[in-house]
C-alpha cells in the first residue's frame, strides 16, 4: 500500500512540475499566437530534421501539430497538450486539446511535439472532430539543450491514411504502457 501512496505523490509532483504553465492560463489571443507559432516552427523543424518529410507534406491533405507534456511515475502517468488540425484544401483550422492516461512501467517527465500528416480525408476529419485512441507501446526520450532523441516507432511511422512524426523538446522518460489518449475540440475561451 505504501508503494501506491508513494507513486501517487511522485505522480502529483511530476504533473505539477510538467503542467505548471498550461494553456488554461492563456488568453484567447495568446492561444492563437502560440498555436500559429507552434505550427510554423514545428513544420520548419520537421523538414530540417527529416528532409524526406517534405514529400509527405507536399502530398498531404492536411496536418495536425500538437505540443504535449507527459509525466510518468512507476505505475501510472498522464499528460496534456494542445494543437491544431489544418485542412489544406479548405483552410479550415480546428483547435484541439489532448489528455492522456498511462498504466504501466516507467518514469520521467518530457515535452514533445507530435506531427500528423494526413493522406485520407476520413482520417483528417476523424481527428478534427475529436477522437478517443487506445494504445500500447514503448516510448523513450531525452533532451537537454539542443541535444535530444526520441524513440518508439514515431519518426515517420506510417498508419492507415496518415504518417506520424515526433520531435522531443525537453525532459527524460522511458515507459512501457497501455494508454488512453483523448483528443477533443478546444474552445479557445476555455
Amino acid at each position: 500500500m505504501w508503494a501506491l501512496r508513494l507513486t501517487a505523490v511522485i505522480l502529483a509532483a511530476l504533473l505539477a512540475v510538467s503542467c505548471g504553465s498550461t494553456y488554461r492560463s492563456m488568453s484567447v489571443q495568446e492561444k492563437l499566437t502560440f498555436l500559429t507559432e507552434l505550427e510554423e516552427q514545428t513544420l520548419a523543424e520537421l523538414v530540417e530534421k527529416y528532409p524526406k518529410a517534405q514529400s509527405d507534406m507536399d502530398r498531404a491533405l492536411g496536418h495536425a501539430i500538437f505540443s504535449n507534456t507527459a509525466a510518468k511515475a512507476p505505475f501510472v502517468g498522464g499528460g496534456e497538450g494542445i494543437g491544431v488540425v489544418v485542412n489544406k484544401e479548405t483552410g479550415d483550422r480546428t483547435y484541439l486539446k489532448v489528455t492522456r492516461f498511462d498504466v504501466g512501467g516507467g518514469l520521467g517527465v518530457r515535452t514533445y511535439r507530435l506531427i500528423i500528416l494526413f493522406f485520407e480525408e476520413q482520417a483528417l476529419e476523424k481527428l478534427a472532430g475529436g477522437k478517443l485512441e487506445f494504445g500500447a507501446g514503448v516510448e523513450a526520450g531525452a533532451k537537454e539543450k539542443d541535444i535530444g532523441t526520441g524513440a518508439g516507432g514515431i519518426a515517420g511511422s506510417r498508419k492507415e491514411g496518415y504518417v506520424l512524426y515526433q520531435l522531443s523538446d525537453a525532459g527524460v522518460s522511458a515507459s512501457l504502457t497501455v494508454r488512453v489518449i483523448r483528443y477533443s475540440v478546444l474552445e479557445l475561451d476555455e
